[in-house]
């Protein structure tokens, strides 16, 4: 959802969870986006996304995990400190548009990534 991540960095798979969030508020997925660094967070990125989203794209997710108390009501003020892509499916399109070729600055940070832990694909 960074507009300054490289296209191609996560996977094909990665990439195909996103569009649904698009979605009205009540057809899209209940499951939370979490943080690739697998370290219990929220993806940054995802909540930025999703919290400058128009309220009838709220994200159910959000909503049903503040209602359950499993998040803090604080993430919705929630403000990225990097540009981020309008949405979802932006952030999707971008994505892929490199996987079959990717730049040698996405190779770099996706065994940057790997070292510290973080599968990209």
């Amino acid at each position: 959802m960074r507009a300054d991540a490289p296209s191609g960095l996560w996977s094909l798979d990665e990439y195909a969870k996103l569009p649904p969030y698009d979605a009205p508020t009540g057809e899209q997925p209940p499951r939370l986006f979490m943080c690739h660094q697998k370290d219990g967070s929220l993806c940054s990125g995802w909540v930025g996304v999703g919290v400058q989203a128009p309220p009838d794209r709220d994200l159910l997710a959000l909503r049903i995990a503040l209602l359950s108390g499993r998040v803090d009501p604080s993430v919705l003020d929630h403000v990225s400190p990097v540009p981020l892509h309008p949405s979802f499916v932006a952030s999707a399109e971008h994505g892929v548009r490199d996987l079959n070729r990717r730049s040698a600055r996405t190779r770099r940070m996706s065994a940057r990534l790997v070292r510290k832990g973080v599968a990209t694909d």
